[in-house]
């Protein structure tokens, strides 16, 4: 079981992302998207490369998910 942390910014009208294990510094933000429907590719992109499971938990604006589809819903309907 591990820990993640994700986090979003806007900047200059793109959106942002960093996804890291939460015991690593944080890296640059990566993956300027124009829109949710690409920042969420991006989201995804990043679980698949980690192999996050149902076991890992991430941590995005201080809630733990579990689930992969209530991390996309958060995230969908997140204010940037």
């Amino acid at each position: 079981m591990a820990t993640y942390k994700l986090e979003i910014q806007r900047k200059f009208g793109s959106l942002q992302h960093r996804f890291y294990p939460s015991a690593d510094p944080a890296p640059d933000f990566a993956g300027a998207a124009k829109d949710v429907n690409g920042l969420l590719e991006g989201v995804d992109a990043a679980l698949e490369k980690a192999k996050v499971s149902g076991a890992d938990t991430v941590i995005f604006r201080q809630i733990g998910y579990s689930n992969r589809g209530e991390l996309r819903e958060a995230v969908r309907t997140g204010k940037y």
